[in-house]
């Protein structure tokens, strides 16, 4: 069985990085830490379930800017348009929300994962570390 997701595998932001305003959404719509708090709560009820993995696989991408750029044109290919820039602005406000955890990933789980695979710009595999 493959379990797949955005956030599989994360683990629980420490205090310091958690409570640190990385965004807008953060500044202006999560003033008393409300999402930050419940989503690291929930983030440390599935430590459980990840231990159980036999394999954690994380896909390293080479920048913050490349999870904005990839979805945006996964979400085109969906609607079958070659742009929408009402959508562009959607995605990166609603990318927002994952931005803190994905960043925290893009640091750690390469740390933690038992394969790595590192994609360059072009969304090719540059490199594949067993562990």
């Amino acid at each position: 069985m493959i379990l797949e997701g955005w956030c599989v595998g994360a683990s629980p932001l420490p205090n310091d990085y958690l409570f640190k305003n990385i965004n807008i959404i953060e500044k202006d719509s999560d003033r008393q830490n409300i999402w930050r708090k419940n989503y690291n709560r929930y983030l440390k009820d599935y430590q459980d379930l990840f231990k159980l993995f036999n394999y954690y696989i994380y896909i390293l991408t080479p920048s913050w800017e490349n999870v904005i750029s990839w979805k945006y044109k996964q979400e085109l290919k969906l609607r079958s348009q070659k742009s929408n820039l009402k959508l562009l602005s959607k995605l990166k406000k609603f990318i927002m929300y994952y931005e803190k955890i994905t960043r925290w990933m893009m640091k750690n789980s390469k740390l933690n994962c038992n394969i790595l695979i590192k994609i360059d710009k072009k969304q090719k595999f540059q490199k594949i570390i067993y562990k």
